[in-house]
């Protein structure tokens, strides 16, 4: 089986796959909300090894992805959520995952995941309209592990990560991988992406290797014509996340390799400003309602998966999201909000010794 933890190996700090709770620890309480005005649901959903991957469109239409047990295989699949509520798993043909999706409009969705090729894996995205998978997947011609999806529209979508050491960006041009040229970067390895839908604008941000002297954040504009150079920029050296409320407006997740804080900062084209630092070690994936309203997935010093609310730019309080365990493995990899309401963080814990997909659904 694929397992989703060796296509976040490269792109997370250790720690962010938690493992099992150090011999003697204290176990905090059971997903329990510290100072924040969360209001939360932790689930487990039957069926699913794990869910790696949540979208939202500006209208509130939203998608999950992941991978589930199958009579013979995993398989990856897909459903629509709404209010909370998990629709039928729909399998993604020639997908054993979904690892990452990106849904700029009510109905379309575009998901990208790993599929065997023989003896080795490969990249594959799939469109899928309503619910349902429209074509077999596009194969885009690496097998290395890629980091983040973004989508402009429905016609503009861009996988990014790194190869060889270089930082790549793949555009995938309605729904699949054709003549359009992948561009490779000397110097930055990509870890997100964000899109402003229908505004044919995305902004990817980086950094250059965690040995590299010294630590750079880099950002690269790009849309269904160009792609900018990168430009090495100041801020948080080890950016992780990024959401753009508005086109070029934007807010960063990530950490300091310095001094081990996360952080958020303002990032607006290639300026950046505000940086604040929060109360925990880590912060990865972010997702915003606007500027003034985000929510970032998070590792405490306890070892404990959450969640940073980001309000007026400023990070909270960390909430915990699920039980710390003390045997097997667990994850938080994607999140995003259909409203204020509503708004799901997903990934993988075990549950009575075996690896099951979850969900934990908060309100901002």
């Amino acid at each position: 089986r694929i397992g989703i933890g060796s296509l976040l190996a490269a792109a997370l700090p250790v720690g962010l796959l938690a493992g099992p709770r150090p011999a003697g620890a204290a176990r905090p309480p059971l997903y329990g909300l510290v100072g924040s005005h969360i209001r939360s649901h932790y689930v487990v959903i039957n069926g699913a090894i794990a869910i790696n991957a949540v979208s939202c469109s500006p209208s509130g239409y939203c998608m999950v992805g992941g991978e589930a047990k199958g009579a013979s295989s995993d398989y990856g699949f897909v459903a629509t959520i709404r209010d909370g509520a998990i629709g039928k798993f729909t399998a993604v043909p020639g997908l054993t995952l979904v690892a990452a999706m990106s849904c700029p409009q009510t109905g379309w969705c575009l998901a990208y995941g790993l599929a065997f090729a023989g003896k080795t894996s490969e990249n594959d995205v799939s469109t899928i309209i309503n619910g349902v998978p429209a074509k077999a997947p596009s194969n885009f011609g690496t097998n290395l592990p890629m980091r983040a999806l973004g989508c402009e529209s429905a016609t503009n979508c861009f996988v990014v990560g790194s190869i060889n050491s270089n930082g790549i960006i793949v555009p995938i041009v309605k729904g699949a991988y054709g003549k359009v040229k992948a561009k490779q970067y000397t110097g930055p390895l990509w870890s997100a992406i964000s899109c402003t839908p229908n505004v044919a604008s995305c902004l990817v941000i980086g950094s250059n290797t965690d040995t590299a002297k010294p630590r750079l954040p880099y950002v690269a504009r790009i849309n269904t014509t160009s792609m900018s150079a990168a430009s090495a920029i100041s801020g948080i050296n080890a950016p992780l996340g990024i959401d753009c409320a508005f086109q070029y407006n934007c807010i960063v997740s990530g950490v300091n390799a310095t001094s081990r804080v996360a952080e958020t900062e303002d990032l607006q084209h290639t300026t950046v400003s505000n940086v604040k630092s929060a109360v925990v070690p880590f912060m990865f994936n972010v997702t915003c309602l606007d500027l003034d309203l985000c929510a970032a997935l998070a590792l405490n010093r306890g070892g404990a998966l959450g969640i940073v609310p980001i309000k007026d730019e400023s990070p909270g309080s960390f909430a915990q999201a699920m039980p710390i365990i003390t045997h097997g493995s667990q994850s938080l990899i994607g999140i995003a909000c259909q409203n204020s309401a509503h708004c799901y963080a997903v990934g993988s814990d075990t549950v009575n010794g075996t690896l099951r997909g979850v969900l934990y659904r908060f309100t901002l």
